[in-house]
């Protein structure tokens, strides 16, 4: 296949041409599926992005058990500021039961009323089995208290930058961050 690019770079077709050729070519095949009845150990772990970084580690904490019994909990930290809260945490629940709970549409982690009560709108996203073994990649592992790779921070914080420029602009526009309902005016004056 590189031959062929090769050729019609030099052959005078434009990269462009050769870029929409290669997205023709299939994609990878997803992952296998689990024999029934078992579970992926992704199928534990969540994401939560958005959190204040004043929000204690424990505080954090006793609001993700409400849900389940959290395993381990690892808060990615702000490179070169100490210990301070880049504001996105890994949980690893015991069952994938709590990660559904804590996931639960408008009941989950992420529309408790504390972070009403400190502004946040934190976000829950699932950890896929990649992602997973990205995080595992380091040695010591980075959920496991090792250092987080570049790689694995781009990656972790572009998990809730995009929601984070989704919420603005219906907030900017009279609307709810949260659900895109029209906020009404403020009363009085």
């Amino acid at each position: 296949k590189s031959e062929d690019v090769d050729e019609k770079v030099s052959s005078g077709e434009t990269a462009l041409a050769v870029v929409s050729a290669a997205s023709r070519a299939p994609a990878l095949p997803p992952p296998a599926p689990l024999p029934e009845g078992q579970v992926s150990p992704a199928d534990c772990f969540a994401l939560v992005g958005g959190l204040p970084p004043s929000l204690p580690n424990s505080d954090f904490r006793a609001l993700a058990e409400n849900f389940g019994q959290v395993r381990s909990m690892r808060v990615l930290e702000e490179p070169g500021r100490g210990a301070r809260s880049a504001g996105i945490a890994l949980l690893e629940y015991a069952s994938p039961e709590g990660v559904r709970r804590a996931a639960g549409p408008g009941g989950g982690l992420c529309h408790m009323s504390a972070f009403l009560v400190m502004g946040a709108l934190p976000r829950l996203a699932l950890v896929s089995r990649e992602l997973l073994n990205m995080m595992r990649a380091g040695e010591p592992p980075w959920p496991e208290g090792g250092p987080c790779s570049d790689d694995l921070r781009c990656v972790l914080t572009r998990q809730f930058e995009m929601w984070s420029l989704a919420v603005r602009e219906p907030r900017a526009a009279g609307r709810c961050a949260r659900c895109g309902a029209e906020e009404s005016p403020p009363r009085g004056g």
